[in-house]
C-alpha cells in the first residue's frame, strides 16, 4: 500500500471522527433530541387524529366506507404539512408575534393551507390530492380545523417550555443569591473569634506546652469552619468541633471559666447548620465575662423533643440589650438571617434571663427542609 493511499485512508478516519464528534456534540446540546421529540411527537398526533376520526365515523357516520388508502394518504399528507408549518414557524417574520397578531398569521397560514390543498384535490391524477367523488370542502375543513389545533399545542409547548426555562433560571439565579448570603454570613462569625483566639495565644506566651495546645486545638477548629462542608451537618461533628473552641476560650478566661457539654445521644445525630453554636457561645463568654460576679459558667445542652432539636445555651450573668451593644446584635442577628434562609419559619432562636441566667435556646425540625443551596 504506497504512502498517498495511508494519507487518504487517514484523513477518511479524521473525517469520520470529526462528524461522529460534532453528531455527539450536538445530541449532547439537545439539538438531535428536540428533533427526534418534535418527529415523535408529530407523528403521534397524526395517529392520535387517526384514531379519533375512524372512531367517530364508525359511531356516527357506519354507513360511510372506510377507505384505508385515503386515510393512510391523508394522515401522511397532514404529517407533511405540520412538518413545513414548523418550518415557517421558526422564521423571524414569525417568531417577532405576540399575542393577537400572532395567532390571527398563524390561523391564517393554517387557513390558506387547506384552501390551496382544496384547489390541488380538483386536479384529476395528481398523486396524494386525488379525492374525486369525496366531499373536499368538508374534508379541507377537518384539515384546517386540525392544524390549527397542532398550531396551538404547538406554541402552547413552546410557551411551556419558556415557562420553564424562566422558572429554572430565576431558581438557580436564587441558589446563587443563597450562596453568597449564607458565605457572607458565616464570615462575619469567624474573625471575632480568631482575634479573641489570638489574644488568648498572646496572654500564655510564656508556655511553650500552653501554647502548643492552644494552637493545635486552633488548628483542628479553624479546620473544621473553613473546610467545605454541606448546608446541614450532623450536631456530633459541631460538638466535636465545640470542644476544640471550649479549649481555646479555656485558656483565654483562665479559672474563670467552667463549661459543660450535655447532649442526648439521639440529639447528635441531628443534621445541623454547621458554625450554629459558636456566636452563641461566643456571645456567652463576652458578654457574661461582664455581668457575672466571679467565675462564669457556661452550659450547652441539646436534646431531642417534640420533633425538635431543642440547643440550649445558658451563661450566669445577665442580658445585655443588642441596642446598648451593637456587636452582640450582629451576632445574633446574623445568626437568625442564616437560619431564616435555611428554615423558613420552622425554626427560632428565644432568649430568656431567669434567676441570674440567660438562656439562648435554638429550636431546629430533626429533618432538615429540602433547600435549594443542596440541589
Amino acid at each position: 500500500m504506497d504512502h498517498d493511499t495511508i494519507n487518504s485512508a487517514k484523513i477518511d478516519l479524521r473525517e469520520d471522527s470529526s462528524e461522529s464528534l460534532l453528531f455527539l456534540q450536538r445530541f449532547r446540546s439537545g439539538s438531535i433530541r428536540r428533533e427526534v421529540m418534535f418527529y415523535s411527537l408529530n407523528l403521534f398526533f397524526w395517529l392520535s387524529v387517526l384514531i379519533i376520526v375512524t372512531s367517530l365515523v364508525v359511531i356516527f357516520k357506519p354507513t360511510i366506507p372506510i377507505t384505508l388508502p385515503l386515510i393512510a394518504t391523508r394522515l401522511f399528507v397532514g404529517f407533511i404539512i405540520t412538518c413545513g408549518l414548523r418550518y415557517i414557524y421558526r422564521r423571524p417574520f414569525i417568531t417577532r408575534l405576540h399575542g393577537p397578531p400572532l395567532w390571527i398569521t398563524c390561523f391564517s397560514i393554517c387557513i390558506g393551507i387547506a384552501a390551496f390543498e382544496a384547489m390541488l384535490c380538483k386536479i384529476d391524477h395528481l398523486p396524494f390530492f386525488n379525492l374525486q367523488g369525496s366531499n373536499i370542502a368538508r374534508l379541507q375543513s377537518f384539515r384546517a380545523f386540525f392544524i390549527s389545533i397542532w398550531t396551538a399545542l404547538y406554541f402552547g409547548f413552546h410557551l411551556l417550555e419558556d415557562h420553564y426555562r424562566l422558572t429554572f433560571k430565576a431558581v438557580e439565579l436564587e441558589k446563587a443569591n443563597l450562596r453568597s448570603e449564607m458565605s457572607r454570613l458565616q464570615a462575619q462569625m469567624n474573625p471575632h473569634f480568631l482575634f479573641n483566639a489570638l489574644n488568648a495565644v498572646a496572654s500564655i506566651r510564656n508556655e511553650p506546652e500552653a501554647v502548643k495546645d492552644v494552637v493545635e486545638a486552633l488548628s483542628d477548629y479553624l479546620r473544621f469552619a473553613l473546610e467545605p462542608t454541606r448546608t446541614f451537618e450532623p450536631l456530633s461533628r459541631e460538638l466535636d468541633s465545640l470542644e476544640k473552641y471550649l479549649t481555646v476560650q479555656q485558656t483565654r478566661f483562665g479559672c474563670n471559666l467552667t463549661c459543660t457539654i450535655e447532649c442526648d445521644r439521639e440529639a447528635r445525630k441531628v443534621r445541623v447548620p454547621p458554625m450554629i453554636m459558636q456566636p452563641v457561645l461566643e456571645n456567652a463568654f463576652n458578654y457574661g465575662m461582664r455581668t457575672v460576679d466571679g467565675q462564669l459558667q457556661v452550659r450547652v445542652q441539646a436534646k431531642v423533643a417534640g420533633g425538635h432539636l431543642h440547643l440550649t445555651t445558658s451563661n450566669s450573668g445577665r442580658w445585655i440589650d443588642s441596642e446598648k451593644n451593637q456587636s452582640l446584635g450582629t451576632g445574633l442577628n446574623t445568626l437568625r438571617k442564616r437560619i431564616r434562609l435555611l428554615y423558613d419559619d420552622l425554626a427560632s432562636v428565644d432568649i430568656t434571663e431567669q434567676f441570674g441566667w440567660v438562656h439562648v435556646t435554638i429550636e431546629l425540625p430533626i429533618n432538615p427542609p429540602v433547600n435549594p443551596i443542596d440541589t
